[in-house]
């Protein structure tokens, strides 16, 4: 498995480089290279799932980190991105997933869609959906319909936030319909160049419908939007969505591929990624709920107590803080794109929501028992924690529980609990207190402005005139109490 992993993805991230420069080059072919008629779906899927779990997962996860207050970086400069201040020379990030993911699977669709291959246009239309709502949820409105149609646009409309998500749910219901078709309608079946469901249709349209629920969860504040109606939905899409932890969708990686965990690879930027630290906030928190977590997320500090640190502070001598476990950034942790406790929590929430205040306890439970056995945790851990809790009865203070623990269990896994803060204003945080030199004590920036290369190539690109900590994107709509 390990050979067959390491092929497929240098097969399939030079295949999508290949296409990239075909659509400049048409002279100097090398004869051991592939041609356009070997680039296949089976060629090209490999890589766009591996672009998908770094440039979308990890990356973007790496930023969520540092403006939620989940990791921290010793001495980091108190103006950028762990500083919680974004301006449009550093906000650039997100927006390259328009040509590391978006790009490469619009063209997987189109080619699985000419060569009546319904199971791969299913795929690329979940990243495609996943891809055009992390965009539009950093930036506002975003260059959609006109986008990669180079050269006969050169500088594509931006669409508002409202006519994306119109999108992003037409992509996953078409996906779903796609993947529901037998193996008898393909002319090329999914199989090993699948690296995450490994040719598992069944759990790609589970991944679909949680999506779903994620992204009608995202809108549930929205202008127009009545929320106990919005949050139904969510309820219902959940229901064909993941059933266990089973079904998470995770990109995963092996010894000796030489294909390592984003996160450690982005180890160079930071000196050593095994010296990352968890923030002060997050452990203080874990801290007073004395939750067995610590031991797995955490190593002890000199002192041997669990300690989080202020970022930008610098460490002195005998006050180390507890830096995060290497089993969460060393080589083979996993990105993951979506897992079965997330989808607990959307449920917990839902029904807070509807003020049905019953099932949600039993969701939260079920959703901070999936995230602890996961960990390798038992019932001994498990029970005492859970037992501490009285579940709130009114709906602002059961979210806000309910939001404190998918914040804990989302540690190191993606940009969710960043969008969760946007969206909900929890869990409620003192950015001042825990970051040296934070701009706000209340809030991280809610919409990214435009980076400057767009501004500088797209004349349809809109001004950068608006505060990036407090101006809000379409769906932020929440009334704070």
């Amino acid at each position: 498995m390990k050979k067959l992993y390491k092929y497929l993805i240098m097969l399939g991230l030079f295949t999508m480089t290949l296409a990239s420069c075909e659509e400049f080059l048409d002279v100097n072919e090398d004869p051991d290279s592939p041609t356009s008629s070997e680039i296949t779906e089976a060629t090209t899927l490999p890589g766009l799932l591996g672009r998908w779990a770094y440039n979308g997962i990890c990356s973007r996860g790496v930023d969520a980190f540092y403006q939620t207050l989940q990791w921290v970086r010793v001495g980091a400069p108190p103006t950028g991105l762990w500083g919680n201040y974004v301006h449009a020379d550093n906000s650039g990030g997100p927006w390259g997933m328009f040509t590391s993911i978006q790009k490469h699977a619009v063209r997987l669709e189109a080619m699985a869609a000419e060569n009546g291959n319904p199971h791969y246009q299913g795929i690329a239309q979940i990243i495609m959906a996943w891809g055009w709502a992390n965009l539009t949820d950093y930036y506002g409105p975003i260059p959609l319909t006109e986008s990669f149609q180079f050269p006969e646009i050169t500088n594509p409309v931006f669409d508002d936030q409202q006519s994306v998500y119109t999108e992003v749910f037409r992509l996953l219901d078409a996906a779903i319909v796609n993947l529901q078709t037998s193996e008898d309608a393909q002319t090329r079946v999914v199989r090993n160049d699948d690296l995450v469901f490994e040719g598992d249709m069944d759990k790609w349209i589970k991944l679909a419908y949680s999506l779903k629920a994620r992204y009608t969860m995202r809108l549930c504040y929205a202008p127009g939007i009545t929320t106990t109606t919005q949050v139904g939905a969510v309820l219902t899409a959940l229901l064909n969505g993941m059933a266990s932890s089973d079904d998470d969708a995770l990109f995963r990686h092996y010894t000796g591929t030489g294909f390592q965990s984003g996160y450690y690879e982005h180890g160079p930027n930071w000196t050593d990624v095994q010296r990352l630290t968890p923030c002060k906030y997050m452990v203080d928190t874990m801290n007073y709920n004395n939750d067995p977590r610590r031991a797995i997320y955490f190593d002890v500090e000199e002192t041997g107590i669990y300690q989080g640190w202020i970022s930008g502070e610098y460490i002195l001598g005998g006050d180390a803080p507890s830096y995060i476990s290497e089993s969460f950034v060393g080589p083979t942790y996993p990105e993951t794109f979506m897992n079965y406790v997330e989808c607990k929590f959307l449920e917990a929430e839902a029904y807070v929501l509807q003020s049905d205040f019953t099932n949600a306890q039993d969701a939260w439970e079920e959703a901070v028992t999936a995230n602890m056995e996961g960990l390798g945790l038992d019932n001994s851990d498990i029970t005492p924690y859970i037992a501490q809790f009285t579940f709130p009865s009114t709906v602002e203070e059961a979210q806000a529980f309910v939001m404190m623990q998918k914040y804990i269990a989302n540690f190191t896994t993606n940009s969710e609990v960043y969008f969760d803060f946007v969206r909900t204003g929890y869990p409620v945080m003192k950015f001042q207190e825990f970051l040296l030199g934070a701009v706000s004590n209340e809030t991280t920036p809610r919409r990214w402005p435009y980076p400057t290369s767009e501004k500088e190539r797209n004349s349809n690109c809109p001004d950068n005139n608006f505060n990036a900590l407090f101006t809000k994107v379409w769906w932020d709509n929440k009334s704070m109490k």
